[in-house]
Order: structure tokens, then C-alpha cells, then sequence
């Protein structure tokens, strides 16, 4: 158990490492050195032509749209970077606390992480509607960046697989819920479902590991490629992420149905032993 902790707290300080690295830098609009030359201090990725990028001035956008140096803009960035390092640390407690013999009181411990967990990527995927579409490089450099659909695909691929772990964790917390010693551990919990929530959660926690190497790519023009049609990188993104959906809503209700019959004919045999 130790060294799975440690395995985790390593991923975690990876996952921190690299966020800093993919969030920070020109590309984001942060300053460049101080030997550089103050008029590209903030730049812009532009297309000209279609097979490469060039750098403008922020000044030459900046009338487009909302003032992407503007406190309001650096609001919604601190809010999109909290959201998703919150939404990581959860996941990864999550991670860490599924283990065989879990008592009431856990279960309810893991519902309320899931349920901060799902607000944490609400508030990713709010905050990175606004970063797209107002506060950072526009619309039409991330429409035709593979990198961005990529991120997307990361994100719906979590989004899906999460869905397995949150059915689970309902049905365990609104039992809980009537326990009276919440010490005790759940009764009838096979260790397929354990095994199969590590590998969701796990298998979130390595689709979350793209999503920096995505960001830092696309935030720099890198891929741009007007040629690909929008519908079809969109497609590559949202069918995977049907199928992770699909898969993991099949397995959650097949799993929790046949906890709840187990439960069922544990308490039909502890009535029958107390009538006897």
C-alpha cells in the first residue's frame, strides 16, 4: 500500500511539473526575457500560408475581441489551471482511497470526492469555452489545431470513463446513507469492481497526462492545418468518447444490479435466520 502511494504522489508531482511547463511561456501570453525586444513581449500564432506559422504582435488582434491581457482574462486563466490541477488532486485521491474492504463511511468519503471532482471539470470545461472563444488566442487558430481535438478526445475519453466510477459510488453512498455504524465494511463487494474502478480511475489519470502536451502544442500554433476538415478532427474526438461512455454506463449498471441482488439475498437470509 505504501508503494502504491508513493507510485501515486510520484504521477502527482509529474502531473504538476508538467502543467507548469505546458501553461507557462510565450505561447500563453506570458513575458518573454527581458533582452527581448518589447514589441513582441506578447505574441500571436498565426497562419500565413496554411503550411506555416508566423508570430504577430498581440496588438494586432487585440481590437478583435476582449482584451486577452485584461484582469478578466487572467481570472478565467487562473480559473481554468485551479480547475484542472483540483480536478487531478481528486482524481488521484480517488485513486488512492479505492481499495478492497472499503467501510461506509469511505464510500461517502469517495462519493463526495467524485462529486468535487465532477464540478472541478465543469469548471475546465467553462472556463475553457471562454479561453477559446474570448480571453486567448481565438476561435480560428484552435478550429483547425489536431492538437486542440486531441485535448478535446483527452478530455470526453475521462469524461466517459469517469461514468463507471460515479454510478459506483452513488449506489455505495445512498446504501451508506442507511447504515447506522458507517465502521463497518460494505457487504458483498467482489474485487472485480475494485479492480475495474482502479482501472478507470487509473486510465482518467493517464488521459489527464495528455491534456498538458496538448495544450502546450496547440497554444503555439504547432499542427495548425487548415486542409483537415473540422468535422472530421471533431469526429476522432467524439466517438471515442461515445464508446467510453457506453462502455462504462453498461458496466456500472451491470455491476451495481448485481451488488444490489447480492444484498438482497443477504438480507433475505438474515430475516429468514431471525424468523427461525
Amino acid at each position: 500500500r505504501t508503494a502504491k502511494r508513493a507510485k501515486m504522489r510520484l504521477l502527482l508531482l509529474v502531473a504538476l511539473c508538467t502543467s507548469c511547463c505546458a501553461f507557462s511561456g510565450p505561447g500563453l501570453g506570458l513575458p518573454l526575457a527581458k533582452t527581448r525586444a518589447p514589441s513582441i513581449a506578447h505574441v500571436h500564432i498565426l497562419s500565413e500560408p496554411r503550411t506555416r506559422c508566423i508570430v504577430k504582435p498581440l496588438q494586432l488582434y487585440a481590437s478583435t475581441g476582449p482584451d486577452p491581457m485584461s484582469v478578466t482574462s487572467a481570472l478565467v486563466a487562473f480559473g481554468h489551471y485551479g480547475s484542472f490541477l483540483g480536478a487531478f488532486g481528486l482524481l488521484a485521491a480517488e485513486r488512492v482511497l479505492v481499495k478492497e474492504d472499503l467501510t461506509a463511511e469511505e464510500a461517502t468519503k469517495l462519493s463526495f470526492l467524485d462529486a468535487g471532482y465532477g464540478i472541478a471539470g465543469l469548471g475546465v470545461l467553462g472556463t475553457g469555452y471562454l479561453r477559446a472563444t474570448k480571453y486567448a488566442k481565438g476561435w480560428g487558430l484552435y478550429a483547425h489545431s489536431p492538437f486542440f481535438y486531441g485535448k478535446m478526445l483527452a478530455l470526453g475519453v475521462m469524461a466517459g470513463l469517469s461514468l463507471y466510477p460515479t454510478i459506483t459510488f452513488i449506489k455505495w453512498a445512498i446504501f451508506a446513507a442507511g447504515q447506522q455504524d458507517k465502521s463497518i465494511p460494505l457487504p458483498c463487494l467482489e474485487d472485480r469492481v475494485i479492480k475495474r474502478l482502479r482501472f478507470f480511475t487509473q486510465h482518467e489519470l493517464y488521459a489527464f497526462l495528455c491534456i498538458p502536451f496538448c495544450a502546450a502544442m496547440m497554444a503555439r500554433g504547432i499542427g495548425y492545418n487548415e486542409s483537415i476538415p473540422m468535422w472530421a478532427m471533431a469526429m476522432g474526438a467524439i466517438v471515442p468518447t461515445v464508446g467510453a461512455s457506453a462502455y462504462s454506463v453498461k458496466a456500472a449498471l451491470a455491476d451495481t444490479k448485481a451488488w444490489e441482488e447480492q444484498l438482497s439475498l443477504l438480507g433475505d437470509a438474515e430475516q429468514t435466520t431471525s424468523d427461525a
